[in-house]
């Protein structure tokens, strides 16, 4: 996964590595929140369709993509 990630962008691999802060939904977003946001929804749309039907409800739920890649460990 790890190569994979790094291949579609350098950044993917530490947002579900290292996570970050979500701002609150009442506040503006900084560039460099707004460039992490997105790379945190690429990195989740990349292990949502990577995982079967029965792995996928289990992370459905998982808001950031360090969450879903944390929960795949345990299970795995």
């Amino acid at each position: 996964m790890f190569s994979y990630m790094n291949a579609i962008h350098k950044d993917l691999w530490k947002v579900m590595e290292v996570g970050f802060e979500i701002p609150d939904e009442d506040e503006t977003p900084t560039p460099v929140q707004a460039y992490v946001l997105q790379r945190n929804f690429q990195a989740l749309n990349i292990l949502h369709t990577s995982v079967s039907t029965e792995e996928f409800h289990k992370i459905e739920d998982a808001s950031t993509a360090k969450d879903t890649w944390d929960t795949l460990q345990v299970n795995h």
